[in-house]
C-alpha cells in the first residue's frame, strides 16, 4: 500500500542520513596537513563507519586533474599492511584503476567491477587483481574525488561480498561524504607533488636534463613553499619517491633535494 511504501522510505533516507551525519562528524576531526597520516586516518574513519555496509578496505590516491600519475595517499582495511609495500607508491599506469577513474569524464565519475567469477576478475584493472589473488577482496568501486575545478585524487572502496556497493543509497552516501576529502588529497602540497609528478612523467620520454630540471624548479617550488616545518619531511619522501619510479637521472633527485632544503631556509 501507499502509506507502507512512505513508511518505508522514510525509514529509507533516516537510515541514510544517520550514515552520512556520522561519516562527516568522523572525517571533520581529520587535520587536513598535507601528510600521509592525516589521510590514512581519513582512510580509518571511513573504513570505521562504512565496514557495516560491506566496505572491507578504503584506499585514498591522490592525483592530478585528468592524469594518470597517481600517489597512494592512505589505505586502511584489509591487505592494509602490505598493500603500501606491494604496491609502488608512485603509478603512472593509466591501466590501474585509480588512473582509469580519474581519467573518465566528470559525467562518468564511478568506476566499479565485480571478481565473482575468475573470468570477471580477469577484466578488472591490474591492481585489483592483485587486490583480489592476494587477499580474497571480490567487489571494487573508484570514485573521483572532483574539487570543482578538477579531481584532485580517488576514493576506491573494496570488499570481500561479490555483490557490494549496488546498493541504491550508496550514491548519496558518497556524494554527500566526497567533498570532505577534498582538503585532504587536494592540500597544496600534495597537490604540488602530484603535479610535480605529473609533469616529470610528461617528461621522461625526453633525452635534454636540461629540460627535466627546467620544469622540476618551475613547478616544484611553489609546491614545496606550500608547507613548512616538519611537513617538508613528508615532501621530499615523496619527492624522492617520484624521482626513483620514474628512474630520473641523480642531478634530478639533487635538484629535487636543493630546492625543498631551500624552501625549508626561507620558510
Amino acid at each position: 500500500s501507499q502509506p507502507a511504501a512512505e513508511k518505508t522510505d522514510a525509514v529509507h533516507d533516516a537510515t541514510v542520513m544517520r550514515r552520512v551525519r556520522t561519516l562527516l562528524q568522523g572525517l571533520s576531526v581529520v587535520t587536513a596537513d598535507g601528510s600521509r597520516s592525516s589521510v590514512g586516518k581519513a582512510a580509518s574513519v571511513l573504513l570505521q563507519h562504512l565496514q557495516e555496509c560491506g566496505t572491507d578496505t578504503v584506499i585514498l590516491t591522490a592525483a592530478a586533474p585528468d592524469s594518470s600519475v597517481c600517489v597512494l595517499a592512505g589505505c586502511a582495511g584489509v591487505g592494509h599492511g602490505t598493500l603500501g609495500q606491494q604496491q609502488q607508491l608512485l603509478t603512472t599506469d593509466g591501466n590501474m584503476a585509480a588512473a582509469r577513474c580519474n581519467l573518465q569524464s566528470p559525467k562518468q565519475p564511478y568506476l566499479y567491477y565485480s571478481a565473482a567469477s575468475a573470468g570477471a576478475a580477469g577484466n578488472c584493472p591490474q591492481d585489483w587483481q592483485q587486490l583480489h589473488e592476494q587477499y580474497g577482496l571480490q567487489s571494487f568501486l573508484a570514485v573521483k574525488v572532483d574539487a570543482g575545478n578538477g579531481s584532485v585524487g580517488v576514493m576506491t572502496l573494496a570488499s570481500l561480498s561479490s555483490s557490494a556497493f549496488l546498493e541504491p543509497w550508496w550514491e548519496p552516501v558518497l556524494n554527500m561524504s566526497l567533498p570532505r576529502l577534498v582538503p585532504l588529497l587536494g592540500h597544496p602540497l600534495t597537490a604540488g607533488i602530484c603535479k610535480i609528478a605529473h609533469e616529470l612523467h610528461q617528461l621522461t620520454a625526453k633525452s635534454d636534463h636540461k629540460a627535466y630540471i627546467t620544469a622540476m624548479l618551475q613547478v616544484g617550488t611553489g609546491a614545496c613553499v606550500a608547507s613548512a616545518g616538519a611537513r617538508h619531511a613528508c615532501g621530499c619522501s615523496y619527492l624522492s619517491s617520484i624521482c626513483t619510479t620514474l628512474r630520473l637521472p641523480c642531478a634530478i633527485l639533487m635538484k629535487v633535494a636543493c630546492c625543498c632544503l631551500e624552501c625549508m631556509l626561507v620558510t
